[in-house]
């Protein structure tokens, strides 16, 4: 599924909205592995979403951590 997330963030990636849209949706589904992953490659692939990857993920890994 990981692969998959990096092709759609890649294709949605010329839109903020639409990109900030699929990456939430990505990460619903993605184990916490699995999003520390994307995470290191989505803020070496997209510079100007780094901010946005990191806090994003973040969150969802610490919501993970609060009810597991």
């Amino acid at each position: 599924m990981l692969e998959y997330t990096k092709v759609i963030l890649k294709k949605v990636s010329f839109d903020r909205h639409l990109f900030l849209k699929e990456l939430r949706k990505s990460l619903g589904i993605l184990s916490i592995n699995e999003v520390l992953s994307l995470r290191s490659w989505g803020k070496s692939n997209f510079p100007k979403f780094a901010f946005t990857i990191q806090n994003e993920c973040n969150k969802h890994i610490n919501s993970y951590a609060l009810v597991g």
